[in-house]
């Protein structure tokens, strides 16, 4: 696919993305730190960019034994394993504008073990179903979780988390009050622009 990309003239390189480091299969019992970087492309006709998809595994492979025990080692076997008292969840495009709905463990800060669920989609009742599969005392055992304020991560959490209080993350309360102030700024100089100028 690159290949062809790069000979066809209707698309154009425009660099990478910023690269992610991701934890793969120990060699000889030394741990690797993958530093993945994927280029990202321009279509000139439409002047939209993108990045191609990534395959993790070829077709027709299998995990091996030791693999499977080094992906329940790092993140987890069992359902809600990685589970706190404090999580955030969120909505997140992975690749090809593909939305994901992304459940962490807060007190992990991004590191090993932090991953609690990650659910294709962000429709409430596919992310609740999801949900359901972690053993309903550990759901139970969630105080606080951070989300947005879209209706659908409130019923999530109201559905799943029913004994953890809901917490509006930061961000998006700063961008409304951004918001906000940019639209009164705006209001303003129209309602300006409108008045007539005193004669000097």
């Amino acid at each position: 696919m690159y290949d062809t990309l790069r000979n066809d003239v209707h698309f154009e390189s425009k660099g990478f993305i910023p690269a992610v480091s991701i934890t793969d299969f120990p060699i000889r019992d030394h741990k690797v730190i993958l530093l993945l970087r994927r280029r990202k492309w321009v279509d000139i006709r439409t002047g939209k960019s993108f990045i191609l998809p990534l395959k993790i595994a070829a077709e027709g492979t299998r995990y091996s034994k030791e693999f499977a025990a080094f992906l329940k080692e790092t993140y987890g076997h069992i359902p809600g394993v990685n589970i706190g008292p404090n999580l955030a969840i969120d909505e997140t495009s992975l690749s090809n504008g593909d939305l994901y709905t992304i459940v962490t463990n807060r007190d992990r800060h991004g590191r090993e073990m932090c991953l609690v669920a990650i659910v294709a989609g962000t429709k409430s009742e596919t992310v609740i179903a999801a949900l359901r599969h972690i053993p309903e005392h550990l759901l139970d055992s969630v105080e606080e979780v951070t989300l947005d304020l879209s209706d659908s991560m409130r019923k999530i959490v109201r559905s799943c988390f029913r004994k953890a209080s809901r917490v509006i993350d930061r961000f998006h309360i700063q961008k409304l009050a951004c918001d906000a102030v940019q639209e009164m700024r705006i209001i303003k100089e129209r309602t300006v622009g409108k008045k007539p100028l005193s004669a000097v």
